[in-house]
């Protein structure tokens, strides 16, 4: 059975005006009341939650608008993807997914050096590179948001993390 024309074209119209979903990628996307880097904070998303993209701002198009579950914001086009956030399998907690940027963020690599590993590694004159992830680790924790958002506003980029929430 055939659609009559009227309401195939209406359904093909339904279809063109329905805004995509498109998915959070980065931690702490800060979905903000306008555009920039000093709009009010509207709310803080985390990686894997959607959205309905609404395109980019005509005046500034790093800055997407978007609606989320309080409302209406700008959201940096890096924290945006089309796809979800890919988990990765660990061996903790039985197997289940987990955020791949969580895990590396995390520091469980360089958690997972047991005195064996560190022996192997100083045997196997990989020495070096175990030191490299440990001094990187220790620097890593020492960055906290004020200073990310210092460092921007020093080099003359939008402050996009750590600014006044």
């Amino acid at each position: 059975m055939s659609r009559p024309p009227l309401l195939a074209g209406l359904l093909v119209s339904l279809v063109a005006l329905a805004e995509p979903t498109f998915f959070i990628r980065t931690r702490n996307a800060r979905v903000q009341k306008a555009p920039g880097p000093t709009g009010e904070v509207l709310v803080i998303l985390q990686p894997g939650a959607t959205v309905e993209w609404h395109g980019p701002d005509s005046a500034n198009p790093r800055w997407h608008k978007v609606t989320t579950a309080k409302g209406d914001g700008f959201v940096l086009r890096a924290a945006l993807s089309e796809t979800p956030p890919q988990k990765e399998l660990t061996a903790r907690d039985g197997g289940a997914p987990v955020d791949v940027e969580a895990f590396v963020s995390s520091g469980a690599g360089v958690r997972a050096f047991t005195e064996a590993a560190t022996s192997y590694s100083k045997e196997k004159v990989y020495f070096s590179a175990y030191d490299q992830l440990l001094v990187s680790e220790a620097i890593a924790r020492s960055v906290t948001d004020e200073r990310l958002a210092a460092h921007a506003k020093d080099a003359g980029l939008e402050v996009v993390v750590g600014g006044a929430p």
